[in-house]
């Protein structure tokens, strides 16, 4: 269980949102509110880091030969063990490549015809990585069945 869970792109997604929207509050929310909603926030990001920290402490001590390296450049929800598992993580990419095919241009599209929206670039970003990994996952998840 423990290892599903570290190698999901939940983490990833989870520190996406939490980011996106620690930007939004800070660009959207009225002075008065700002400091109090983003100083919260940004406690709560702390607080996932040190939940993330200690489930990778755990998992690498009881996984010494699959270790969930800190920093690097592979995702952590990339399959690498073997061909199969090498050839599930081509097709999971696959279809978010061509995912971001079709999305960057329509993001384009919309970045042009509303310009001065503030809140719109980091919400198509966030649009984007939310596409990105749920797409990533139900390909994972389909091809695993």
């Amino acid at each position: 269980m423990l290892e599903k869970t570290m190698r999901s792109p939940l983490w990833s997604l989870i520190f996406i949102v939490e980011l996106a929207c620690l930007h939004l509050f800070s660009t959207v929310l009225e002075q008065p509110y700002k400091a109090g909603v983003v100083s919260g926030f940004s406690l709560f990001i702390i607080g996932t880091l040190i939940v993330y920290t200690v489930l990778i402490n755990r998992y690498n001590r009881r996984n010494p030969k699959s270790k969930i390296k800190w920093m690097s450049v592979m995702p952590v929800e990339f399959r690498e063990e073997d061909e199969g598992m090498q050839w599930l993580t081509n097709r999971a990419c696959r279809k978010v490549y061509i995912f971001f095919y079709s999305a960057l241009p329509a993001a384009f599209v919309l970045l042009f015809l509303f310009p001065n929206v503030s809140w719109l670039p980091i919400s198509i970003i966030l649009t984007l990585a939310i596409g990105q990994f749920v797409i990533y996952w139900l390909e994972m998840r389909n091809i695993e069945k």
